[in-house]
């Protein structure tokens, strides 16, 4: 079933309370890139659902033009031989765990990335760039935003979805936002990485259904038949337009 047809978004406030925000760009024009993490096939379409309501979003708020792709910085299951799937996701991780730590010029994602979205964004990109990364695919995410920002392109937000934490630059840290799971314990992955000071001041927690894997689907509903998708969304809705 598709999951339009389950409980939708209830964002019409949202974009309303977030509407002095988008006022300047109502008219403009928008380009977000999703980044995966580890473990993610392209044929498994992670982040359609995302994308198809973040599109409607910005559609609501006044954005005339929305450009979206999705990008895997540490590669992808597909072409993996199942024989060969741990040895693969072991060697991903490692590559996340080098990034997490090295400045962002030698963030090797990162500089996928950041060479993925120059030749998609000159072919096709508009606007602001938006770029928003689950995992290890928000590592990249950050150090690709720089990059980005180095070479004159305007970057709007980066926002890092059940992320292991990085030292974000002070000048960055109203840019940078970090989604992940509430309660105690939380999603264990965004335990890892550089601690405060340099950690994201501006975090919203979602209370999902499941843990890690499960921020974008929209086939996983609490009690109230609100899809995790939804309240992820909600988050990253509210990061964009504050």
């Amino acid at each position: 079933m598709d999951y339009n047809q389950r409980k939708k978004p209830q964002y019409a406030e949202q974009v309303r309370w977030g509407g002095q925000a988008m006022e300047m760009n109502r008219e403009g024009e928008k380009s977000v890139y999703f980044l995966s993490g580890i473990g993610t096939w392209k044929a498994g379409n992670f982040f359609s659902g995302a994308m198809k309501d973040l599109t409607e979003r910005y559609r609501v708020a006044g954005v005339r033009k929305v450009h979206t792709a999705d990008f895997y910085p540490y590669g992808f299951m597909d072409d993996v031989l199942a024989n060969g799937y741990s040895r693969f996701i072991a060697r991903q991780a490692l590559a996340v765990s080098r990034d997490m730590y090295a400045r962002y010029l030698r963030n090797r994602g990162g500089k996928r990335a950041f060479d993925f979205i120059v030749e998609d964004y000159e072919a096709a990109g508009c606007g602001e760039i938006v770029l928003i990364g689950h995992s290890g695919g928000g590592v990249a995410a950050y150090a690709a935003g720089k990059m980005l920002h180095d070479k004159g392109y305007s970057i709007d937000k980066v926002i890092m979805v059940g992320s292991p934490e990085v030292w974000i630059a002070e000048d960055w840290q109203n840019r940078v936002c970090r989604v992940h799971k509430a309660g105690r314990l939380g999603d264990p992955i965004t335990w890892f990485g550089k601690p405060s000071p340099g950690a994201p001041r501006i975090r919203s927690a979602v209370n999902i259904v499941g843990g890690h894997p499960d921020y974008f689907r929209w086939n996983s509903f609490d009690q109230d038949g609100v899809s995790n998708l939804a309240k992820t969304m909600d988050a990253i809705w509210t990061c964009l337009t504050s």
